[in-house]
């Protein structure tokens, strides 16, 4: 996939405008590198450039259908977005408001609502995306594992501690009996295939160990 045809390209615009994520993954990994520049050229930091491009992809996904199924025309609309969220992240961090001047609007709130909206639905998107992805490549046992300790850590329980829990829960419903170091182990490996996927996608490798808790938690007990 290095060289596609116009034809190839267009193919692949087509099914990601019809709500194929993983096509939009990769016609979006041909222009990364020249996304992370443009939106590098605004906010001149390499981190806050990744968020930029990150967030920028999800705005991608959601305008989709009114792109152009023409390549050079669908690759300068995706530079254009990096660039328009580089813009507005740049200007949010300089919108400095003093404490003194904060007043209840519902208007503000009602922006911060959709806000948190989008971070869910982008939330809600990926693991959808990545549950598809690594489920065929687990173990019978590793989907309860990943579950279970998800489950535990994000109630506020030690990881470790989460191990030896879930290492009782496993005996009892699988009757297969694992020590804490081998559920650890059952959850490394689980992490560095999400790990492997995420880099295939040129996705950040540190959004991977929070989408495994949230993919965790989806899952069925």
């Amino acid at each position: 996939m290095d060289q596609l045809t116009q034809f190839e390209y267009e193919r692949m615009i087509e099914k990601a405008r019809g709500g194929d994520v993983e096509a939009l993954y990769h016609l979006f990994a041909k222009v990364h590198v020249a996304a992370l520049a443009v939106a590098a050229g605004v906010v001149k930091n390499r981190t806050e450039a990744e968020d930029v491009v990150q967030d920028a992809f999800y705005k991608i996904l959601r305008n989709i259908k009114s792109a152009s199924d023409c390549w050079p025309k669908f690759r300068g609309w995706m530079l254009m977005i990096v660039k328009n969220e580089a813009i507005d992240h740049q200007r949010k961090l300089k919108r400095l408001v003093p404490i003194e001047d904060w007043v209840e609007n519902s208007s503000e709130q009602m922006a911060e609502q959709e806000e948190h909206d989008r971070v869910d639905e982008q939330a809600f998107e990926l693991v959808q995306c990545y549950t598809a992805k690594l489920m065929p490549k687990l173990t019978r046992q590793q989907p309860q594992i990943l579950h279970e300790i998800s489950v535990l850590v994000d109630q506020g329980m030690d990881f470790k501690e989460a191990c030896s829990a879930v290492a009782s829960i496993v005996e009892t419903k699988r009757k297969t009996k694992l020590t804490a170091g081998g559920i650890q182990a059952e959850w490394f490996r689980v992490y560095r295939t999400l790990k492997a996927l995420l880099e295939e996608d040129h996705v950040r490798i540190a959004a991977a160990k929070p989408l495994m808790i949230l993919i965790g938690k989806s899952l069925a007990a």
